[in-house]
């Protein structure tokens, strides 16, 4: 067996530390950079499920189909969107727009959530009424208060 001489050790000495310490700098940042990618996507998902539940609020309300179907429609536009739903306060359909696969479980959505599929990501989000309270001095102290019984759901599946 070879013996190394002194200048092998020094190298390797100084080369092994730096090379164990760049590989786990490596997997570290990105790790950080994927959990941070996962992070973005998954806010952005529940952003777009409250935008389209707040936009359909008065189309749920008011029984318009055609309004709702144009405004899922428009939501379908969006990148990386496969499918949304519009369910009634009881879990029924009330439209769709793209493709949701597996098809939910038609049950009442009271409380945002989300579910990771296979190759996409569901959110589900209640469609709160808003109600105006109006403060003593008239118009002053406008506030925005959601009321407690949703008027129904939306589903979004979002690719991944």
């Amino acid at each position: 067996m070879k013996r190394w001489g002194i200048r092998a050790r020094v190298v390797l000495a100084a080369v092994v530390p730096a090379i164990v310490l760049g590989a786990f700098m490596i997997a570290y940042f990105t790790h950080l950079r994927l959990t941070d990618l996962e992070q973005a996507y998954t806010d952005r998902g529940r952003a777009l499920a409250r935008q389209v539940a707040t936009a359909t609020e008065y189309a749920v309300f008011s029984n318009n189909v055609e309004d709702l179907n144009r405004l899922l429609e428009a939501a379908l536009k969006e990148e990386g969107v496969e499918g949304i739903v519009a369910l009634s306060p009881g879990g029924r359909l009330l439209t769709k727009a793209g493709n949701l696969n597996p098809t939910p479980a038609y049950l009442p959505v009271t409380s945002a959530q989300q579910e990771t599929l296979p190759t996409r990501v569901r959110f589900y989000e209640p469609i709160l009424p808003a109600r105006i309270v109006i403060g003593d001095l008239g118009f002053d102290g406008l506030t925005s208060v959601p009321t407690a019984s949703p008027l129904g759901a939306i589903i979004i599946d979002i690719s991944n």
